[in-house]
């Protein structure tokens, strides 16, 4: 993991006041009412003071519109963030032996064209032989069909 992450994530509380309250123009106070808080969780959260578990985000989606995910997801991202600032992260314990782009089926778009190309190619082909083959079973069978029949009228 790289430590030297350039910048704090923007955490929830943040985003909550200047992109919801500020915009909405609705109060910490009325926020709090409408989802059955006390202001003061609103805000130690608004003041980054207090995380956003599970709970608060499906009510804060539920509220704003969102998805609980927008909200834990910012909060992981500051979780992640503060404890990649204080944590020690050991050195590595093992390598994993790297595998190619094609085990893990991660083409360049390029190289999927190419692919969807030649199959299509193959498909085509293969449709184009199963016709011809078709036509020439029939002629067969009618070539047979008559020899029969001439056979069976020269005896």
């Amino acid at each position: 993991m790289d430590k030297n992450i350039n910048r704090k994530p923007t955490p929830p509380g943040m985003i909550l006041r200047e992109r919801f309250l500020k915009h909405l123009k609705i109060s910490r106070r009325q926020l709090a009412e409408h989802l059955g808080w006390s202001v003061q969780q609103v805000n130690r959260i608004c003041d980054n003071e207090a995380a956003i578990n599970s709970d608060k985000a499906v009510q804060l989606g539920a509220a704003l519109n969102t998805s609980p995910q927008f909200w834990l997801t910012a909060q992981n991202a500051v979780d992640v963030w503060k404890s990649l600032q204080t944590v020690r992260i050991p050195p590595v314990l093992f390598h994993v032996q790297s595998r190619t782009r094609y085990e893990f089926g991660l083409w360049k778009t390029g190289e999927t064209k190419i692919l969807q190309t030649t199959i299509q190619r193959f498909y085509s082909a293969l449709s184009m032989y199963k016709k011809k083959y078709k036509k020439i079973m029939k002629f067969k069978t009618k070539t047979i069909n008559a020899n029969a029949i001439e056979a069976t009228k020269i005896k």
